[in-house]
């Protein structure tokens, strides 16, 4: 049998694999750990592209939420001037 069977005994689980297909998962994860990534090309002085990556999503997640309080507070302050716009002509 190629592969892993997983079989659940009585909330236990027991699984049987391949000592083959093991081996070649390790030798294929070392392989990839030790090619360059992109990520830690550097770009300027110690800050890597995943550096340059990780605060741009950051600065875009924080101008969202400002974004969206200026919002809220924005349409408080209509409902406001609604609110009392239409108290004035009812009286």
């Amino acid at each position: 049998m190629k592969g892993r069977l997983i079989a659940y005994l009585g909330g236990t689980s027991v699984s049987a694999y391949s000592a083959d297909l093991t081996t070649e998962a390790k030798r294929m994860a070392a392989d990839a750990a030790s090619q360059a990534s992109v990520m830690t090309m550097p770009v300027l002085h110690n800050w890597t592209v995943g550096d340059v990556l990780a605060l741009g999503g950051f600065l875009v997640v924080l101008g969202r939420f400002v974004f969206d309080v200026f919002k809220y507070f924005d349409q408080r302050s209509l409902q406001n001037r609604e609110t009392d716009s239409d108290a004035s002509k009812d009286t």
